[in-house]
């Protein structure tokens, strides 16, 4: 992520290199400027928001008229019209785009800039940014007679390029204001552009909502060539490239072949090489900004946030008189040292920062010294890296010592005191004083002044325009040599422009100011511009002689100070000498004073020091003074001391002044003359061990030491490391040398610890383990560095053979079954798949870091402790026990655990293998149920005799059915009788031979009984038992074998069951079964024969009657005609209902379970029922919550005949108001239910009269039959209907208020493939609405739809109630985007209310939108007229809403339209019904009866198909052979061959290389037929007569993308 309006060269050099990755193994032109538009959204971010910096990215490129796709040239033709295209036109397409809009990221979606000609100056015109771009970079476009102000960072590039308009809005080169540019939120506009291999040109647009200022807008093109180099092996190669190359065919699918000749990898070997130039420029700026803060003396901090580490370097420590070593590397150790009264604003500081809502962080705060004092910083950073959720991970900033400053600022304050009235004046001036700015224009000498700064010169605003000349008389003319040779130097050699200097005002005042400016530099280095500030500063010069005044406390602290100071002017006289050095050296003051510096030298120093001094104030080359040095001093005495000297120069006026700082290092020498004979002692040992210990200076330049061992190890002498320190370096494995280099480079301030490889001269590869520590002197200095380096050759090949065997045991633990994890410090570290899902993890890095006692239930967590410290007290491994474990999600699962010690990464751990015996644990828990069920089952089974034996036939078990059935008890038969006893001879006798015979070997006794059971089968027959008293019984045998767990026969059990009685009893059932049977069938077959002959002559009336409605009819002929269809539906719907009600008592009624979209199936039941509804005057309203799952799986076909039936009653019983139909979800006992209510305001039921309404033949009185008519049946089938769907079904009603049914079903969700649909509510989010219906329930339905979808809506209950909140949102700046107005409204109508909100401008932009039950003849041409955008009729289906929505209020369509363009045409159903359709399809219709030949005919062609009709089969399987339909309609009963042979011969003929869906018409509509016809082939089935609608439900079937999700097959 970078933020892009700080985009820093280091940005730049990351983006650069993510942006050349992006052309690795694409495939295409197209994808590599996908990938590069979608990189670049993404990775610019608005800094601390992490969200997208760009609404819009989009990459053009030109291309040759005559190169464009087929497509493409269309568009062009289009934006020509009827000018021919010239031969040599060149076109701007558009390759790729991404945005924060949907449809932007789609390059074909966007008509308008898909591809622009450029044939015409006016076609340049209009852009202005490429004109400029693609000129400069070599395209020919027409001549601009005018060319506006260049947009071009770099008016000579011209390889690439960068335009910027740091302010889109009110700019002429941003076309599209209001539309995109205010809508958006565009602030600044970005493009970049250079050439590619075929001679066109490309360009990249960043359409940023952050402002980009010039500075980021220059390291853009950089990344020009990066992408150009992404883009270029894949531009498709010209002869304007290529002499000699012909032009060949795209190869098949269009995409360009990847261009990988000479010439282009020449070409993109420049490109590399450019961009290589511009990276090291990056480096070098960065190294120079490292230098930079290290000859700054600035203190510099690092901080690693989540654990709380500081990295501070020597000058942050030295500030505060530590040495580094002294303080602890941690962020409370500043916490520590900031005073109590700041470290609460400080905090705040840093926490704001941290979160994000300051870009970087600043203070100025005090910190304890290690005297004791208090020391002013101003301390600055920023984070530097977050997290992927924005959390900070690391920040990093600078202190810088400002105690002078504040010790000035203090001296400030008090003289000012001492100012009384000028004080107040000087308060007043500080506070509305503010900072001049300037720009000077060097070619032109014109200057532009702020306010401010004519302020400062005595100039007011409206004066003429300043130049540079103004600016040289204002100045004092002591001061013009000077300033003027500070600009000189500003600009000839980059000096930084800052001087003093006063000015004379106009009324002769003079004043004091601070001039501050930068230059500004074309391409060539050649000044431009500069730019600046000016500071009055005369108060502060007044202020700096109150600061004179605090001299005497400073003379008290230089006499206080416990280290020696001494004061000399320019000719090296010591001008004071503070008390301190006076006790160091032995002298008086009046002895030192006066006399040359070089009196406390010794020689040579002594001689030497006023050449040295007098050299320095020629040359300027330091040697001592602003550092320090270890030097000899004499005393008065004459003995000599070392000290350490610094020395610092002082500006006092304008003289020079000397500072040197004297400390007494007599002992600290002493100290290192005895380190340097340890050292001597060190290297004696060094000497005879076999690594090799070595010791260079800090700065790595001398090597003092190396052991013989280097030799051994390395095979080179040693004596080489003395010549040549970095000679080790060369020996280095070069994979490892540029790491190892590296970190020895910074072994004087970092921890070296490396391992690498060294080649040796014979060719051996050695792993090294090399570490360092620095060693220092009694100041904390470094002075040395030491070092060991150990051969760690055989620990590395011992470490590969460990690393290898623990990857085969980590693959072996992955692919354990097992649930495996690591316990260490009581929490998770490792853990496998099998762990993670046997916990319910996602993953198993889900795990980690959770304590172990998180998944033990509570109750194991004693006996898990005392397990685990056993462990670890013995270190040896625990027997396997039983735990339970819980889940994430709560889940509870029985486990067998075994444990046991191991190390894991160098820690005591604890590794746990868990095997899931929650099977184990339930089948133990059934076997102990089943046996207690068993044995209860025993004992209470008094009616059956139960009796086991063993495998010879003794009995073992004698239940107390069997005593009581038998007359034994159980004591006489246990253990004493076989099974034999209870039987009567001859009958085993009998069996005994007939089992022999089939298994051909002699069989008798008990082996008769048991012998079946015995093969792995069981026996069940009617045997006769001889109770204890002789009499006989006829029991129902059946024996079966008793197995234990390894299948092998441990006994035998018999039930037997008395069938005395029963068997009397089936005597008399059985004549009376067949005799049902017969009269069953019998009534079967005459409900099939009057079904089937009065639905052929019903197929005609229906079809024809309303063929016949749809012509030309008078007023007396429509009613005619109405009449017939009305009386023959209410005959159909009388011949159904009595249909059902029969499957339904015969237990025949089938029901399918298939996938099916339940809003689309309600909508069909809506739409099926409007035009009734509409006939009545009735407002037919249908809502489904958008919590009610879309796909679910059912019976749709039963759901729909519930819902016509209900909900065509409820219109029956209405004569005026509505019937509203509502699909909501609930919860009963857990189970999740769709709940179907249709409620109307109709004439209401009697309650007395509720309770009978579901019984069959039964209305709620007589009177309601006579005046409505219908059979009573409707009611009682939907009861049953929905009781098969595990539902229930209720009403509520009072007399005279209308109705409520309702009914539950359960459907379980499932999911559909989409269609695919350049339609989406995600576009309309946000999108205003104004409702306007009279009819409460129609504004809550349409109000909940829309604002379920991320839409606000506002209603309306009349005319001119909608036009005030129209004009009402218009004022207040947030106006309707659309109105929904109902036509038919009380006082007003929805046309009078469109044509009101039309006249006013103020509401004449919103879209309007008339909703109408009854469409009337005309109203089409009204709404035209008044501007309306659409006419809808009601109801209305959801996909028509949302279509009708997205046409208006779509990015696309919003973006609005030329003004001489046509008007849109009107929207209608019929208009989105047309956009989907496409071509007629020719269907075979196989029909014998002529008249319903016509009839189907008639109806399909209105459907947009075109018919081939046939006779009989044998004609339906010729035609099928002659030609593919991609849709066959068969009737079942035809002459010569009928449907179902020539379905059988069809699909014999089609094998399985083809299927034809092929459809049943047939008058057969009885139980059965319709699975009867999916048997013999068929697909689909549809029973006559047949409806317009229900021929339409299977042609979206067959022949549309709507079949897989209407389930309108049921």
């Amino acid at each position: 992520m970078h933020h892009l309006r700080s985009f820093q060269l280091r940005d730049m050099t990351a983006c650069g290199a993510a942006l050349r990755r992006l052309g690795t193994d694409a495939t295409s032109l197209e994808q590599v400027a996908d990938r590069l538009v979608r990189h670049l959204y993404g990775s610019l971010t608005m800094g601390h928001l992490r969200e997208p910096a760009c609404s819009l990215v989009r990459l053009f490129k030109t291309t040759p008229y005559s190169r464009l796709t087929p497509d493409l040239r269309a568009l062009a033709d289009a934006r020509l019209g009827d000018t021919p295209p010239p031969p040599s036109l060149t076109c701007l397409t558009l390759l790729a785009s991404a945005g924060a809009v949907p449809g932007w990221n789609d390059p074909a979606r966007s008509s308008r800039f898909r591809v622009i000609p450029l044939d015409t100056l006016e076609a340049v015109e209009r852009l202005p940014m490429f004109s400029q771009l693609f000129r400069q970079l070599g395209v020919s476009l027409p001549s601009l007679t005018q060319p506006g102000p260049s947009v071009l960072l770099d008016q000579h590039e011209q390889s690439f390029n960068v335009f910027h308009i740091p302010e889109a809005e009110g700019s002429p080169y941003v076309p599209g204001q209001e539309e995109f540019v205010l809508k958006y939120g565009i602030r600044s506009v970005l493009g970049f552009g250079a050439p590619l291999p075929d001679g066109e040109l490309f360009s990249i647009i960043l359409f940023s909502k952050d402002f980009i200022p010039e500075s980021t807008a220059t390291l853009f093109k950089p990344l020009a060539l990066c992408a150009q180099i992404a883009l270029a092996p894949y531009a498709t190669t010209t002869a304007a490239f290529h002499p000699h190359h012909t032009s060949k065919p795209e190869q098949a699918g269009g995409d360009p072949t990847p261009v990988h000749d000479a010439h282009l990898q020449a070409r993109i070997a420049d490109l590399e090489r450019l961009l290589a130039v511009h990276e090291q420029t990056v480096d070098e700026q960065a190294d120079r900004m490292e230098l930079i803060v290290q000859g700054s003396q600035m203190g510099t901090w690092d901080w690693e946030i989540p654990t709380g580490r500081v990295t501070f370097n020597e000058r942050w420590a030295s500030m505060l008189g530590y040495r580094l070593d002294e303080l602890e590397p941690h962020v409370r150790t500043w916490e520590q040292l900031v005073h109590p009264d700041d470290l609460h604003q400080v905090m705040a500081t840093v926490s704001s920062h941290l979160r994000g809502e300051t870009p970087t962080y600043s203070s100025e705060h005090r910190l304890r010294t290690k005297s004791g004092a208090w020391c002013w910083v101003f301390d600055s950073g920023r984070v530097v890296k977050r997290d992927a959720k924005g959390a900070p991970l690391r920040a990093a900033g600078i202190h810088l010592d400002i105690s002078d400053r504040k010790a000035l600022e203090a001296a400030q304050a008090r003289a000012q005191c001492d100012l009384q009235a000028k004080q107040q004046a000087l308060d007043e001036a500080q506070t509305l004083a503010h900072l001049g700015s300037w720009h000077w224009n060097i070619a032109t000498g014109q200057e532009a002044w702020s306010e401010e700064q004519c302020r400062i010169f005595g100039h007011t605003p409206d004066q003429s325009l300043p130049t540079y000349a103004t600016f040289l008389s204002a100045l004092h003319p002591d001061d013009v040599e000077r300033v003027q040779q500070a600009v000189d130097a500003a600009l000839t050699s980059d000096s930084p422009y800052n001087v003093d200097c006063r000015i004379r005002r106009p009324d002769g005042e003079v004043r004091h100011v601070n001039c501050r400016g930068v230059v500004q530099r074309d391409p060539d280095g050649r000044p431009v511009s500069m730019a600046g500030t000016v500071l009055d500063i005369t108060d502060y010069k007044r202020a700096e002689f109150a600061w004179r005044d605090s001299e005497t406390r400073m003379r008290s602290i230089f006499e206080s100070a416990i280290e020696g100071i001494v004061v000399i002017d320019e000719r090296g006289r010591i001008e004071s000498a503070n008390t301190a050095l006076l006790n160091l050296l032995g002298y008086q003051a009046h002895e030192l004073v006066g006399q040359n510096i070089s009196l406390l030298m010794p020689s040579p120093y002594r001689e030497h020091h006023d050449e040295y001094l007098a050299n320095y104030l020629v040359t300027g080359k330091r040697t001592i003074i602003g550092s320090g040095r270890d030097l000899p001093a004499v005393r008065k005495d004459g003995t000599r001391i070392d000290v350490h000297v610094s020395v610092s120069e002082m500006q006092i006026g304008t003289e020079k002044k000397y500072t040197g700082m004297l400390r007494d290092i007599s002992e600290r020498k002493r100290m290192e003359e005895t380190l340097r004979e340890s050292e001597e002692r060190f290297r004696q040992l060094a000497e005879h061990i076999d690594a090799v210990f070595w010791l260079t200076s800090p700065d790595k330049s001398e090597v003092l030491y190396v052991s013989p061992a280097f030799e051994a190890i390395w095979e080179l002498p040693r004596d080489l490391l003395y010549v040549n320190p970095s000679f080790w370096l060369d020996h280095i494995h070069p994979e490892d040398r540029k790491r190892v280099a590296t970190a020895a480079a910074c072994q004087e301030h970092l921890p070296y610890d490396e391992e690498y490889r060294i080649v040796t001269p014979s060719g051996q590869v050695r792993w090294i383990r090399d570490r360092s520590f620095a060693i220092k002197n009694a100041q904390g200095e470094t002075y040395r560095i030491a070092g060991i380096a150990v051969d760690i050759t055989a620990a590395k090949q011992m470490e590969a053979q460990i690393r290898a065997s623990e990857l085969r045991h980590r693959a072996l633990v992955e692919l354990s079954p097992h649930a495996i994890f690591v316990n260490c410090e009581d929490r998770i570290v490792f853990a496998n798949q099998a762990c993670a899902k046997l916990l319910g993890a996602i993953a198993p890095s889900q795990l980690f870091g959770k304590t172990v006692l998180e998944f033990i239930h509570p109750e194991s967590h004693p006996t898990v402790r005392e397990r685990y410290a056993k462990i670890r007290d013995t270190n040896q491994p625990l027997p396997p026990t039983e735990e339970r474990f819980v889940g994430l999600a709560g889940s509870i699962v029985d486990v067998e655990v075994a444990a046991a010690p191991i190390m894991f990464e160098g820690k005591p751990a604890i590794q746990v293998i868990a095997t899931d015996i929650q099977t184990r644990k339930d089948l133990e828990r059934a076997l102990l149920a089943t046996n207690l069920q068993l044995q209860t089952i025993l004992s209470s089974a008094t009616n059956v005799s139960i009796v086991a034996t063993n495998t010879e036939g003794t009995i073992t078990t004698f239940n107390t059915g069997a005593e009581e059935l038998l007359g034994y008890s159980a004591g006489e038969m246990i253990g004493q009788q076989s099974l034999t006893l209870l039987h009567v001879p001859e009958e085993i006798d009998r069996h005994a031979r007939e089992l022999s015979d089939l298994y051909e070997r002699p069989i008798h006794g008990v082996a008769a009984l048991i012998e079946n059971a015995k093969r792995g089968g069981f026996d069940e027959r009617e045997w006769t038992y001889q109770r204890k008293d002789g009499s006989r019984l006829t029991v129902l045998l059946t024996i079966t074998a008793l197995r234990d767990s390894d299948g092998v026969v441990t006994g035998f059990l018999a039930i037997g069951k008395d069938i005395t009685s029963r068997k009397a009893a089936e005597h008399a059932l059985a004549q009376a079964r067949d005799e049902a049977l017969r009269a069953a069938q019998a009534k079967a077959d005459f409900l099939a024969t009057m079904s089937h002959e009065i639905r052929t002559p019903m197929n005609a009336i229906i079809g024809m009657t309303g063929l016949l409605l749809d012509t030309a009819l008078t007023k007396e002929q429509l009613e005619f005609a109405d009449s017939v269809r009305r009386s023959s539906d209410s005959l159909l719907t009388l011949l159904n209902d009595i249909l059902d009600f029969s499957k339904i008592e015969a237990g025949k009624l089938h029901f399918e379970e298939l996938p099916f979209d339940l809003r689309m199936t309600v909508e069909d039941t809506v739409e099926l029922l409007a035009e009734q509804a509409q006939s009545k005057g009735l407002e037919l309203i249908g809502l489904v919550d958008a919590a009610v799952p879309t796909a679910v799986v059912g019976d749709p076909g039963r759901l729909r005949q519930i819902l016509v039936n209900l909900v065509g009653n409820a219109i029956k019983f209405t004569s005026a108001g509505e019937v509203f139909l509502h699909v909501t979800r609930e919860t009963q006992d857990g189970v999740g239910l769709l709940r179907f209510t249709i409620k109307d305001t109709g004439i209401g039921i009697p309650e007395a009269a509720q309770g009978r309404l579901f019984n069959a033949f039964v209305q709620a009185d007589s009177s309601t039959t006579r005046r409505f008519g219908g059979t009573g049946l409707g009611l009682a089938i939907c009861q049953r209907l929905v009781s098969q769907m595990h539902g229930r079904i209720g009403v509520e009603s009072h007399p005279g208020q209308g109705s409520t049914f309702w009914f539950t079903v359960q459907f379980p969700e499932t999911t559909l493939a989409a269609s695919p649909s350049p339609f989406s509510w995600s576009r309309l989010h946000g999108r205003r609405i104004l409702l306007v219906d009279h009819c409460d329930t129609v504004r809550q339905a349409m109000r909940q739809e829309l604002t379920s979808h991320g839409m606000t809506c506002t209603v309306a209950q009349s005319g001119p109630e909608a036009v005030e909140l129209a004009r009402t949102a218009a004022a207040a700046q947030n106006p309707f985007d659309l109105a929904l107005i109902e036509l038919h409204l009380s006082d007003m109508d929805g046309f009078e209310t469109a044509a009101l909100l039309k006249q006013d401008p103020a509401t004449a932009g919103i879209r309007l939108v008339i909703l109408t039950t009854v469409g009337r003849r005309g109203d089409g041409q009204t709404a035209r007229s008044i501007g309306i955008d659409a006419y809808l009729t009601k109801p209305l289906r959801q996909t028509q809403l949302l279509e009708c929505l997205c046409l208006l209020l779509s990015p696309e369509t919003a973006a609005g339209t030329p003004s001489n363009a046509e008007p849109p045409p009107l929207i209608t159903r019929h208009t989105l019904s047309e956009s989907q359709a496409g071509p007629k399809p020719r269907l075979l219709l196989a029909e014998d009866n002529p008249v319903n030949q016509k009839v189907a005919c008639k109806m399909l062609e209105k459907l947009w198909c075109r018919i081939d009709v046939v006779g009989n089969g044998q004609e339906a399987v010729a035609a099928h052979e002659r030609a593919r339909y991609p849709l066959i309609f068969m009737d079942c009963q035809m002459p010569e061959v009928d449907g179902f042979e020539a379905t059988a011969l069809i699909r014999k003929m089609e094998g399985r290389s083809a299927h034809t869906p092929i459809v049943a018409m047939t008058a057969n509509a009885m139980q059965g037929d319709r699975e009867r016809c999916l048997a013999a082939g068929m697909d689909d089935y549809i029973a006559k007569p047949v409806r317009p609608k229900e021929l339409q439900a299977v042609l979206d079937t067959w022949l549309g993308t709507a079949g897989a999700a209407t389930g309108t097959t049921g």
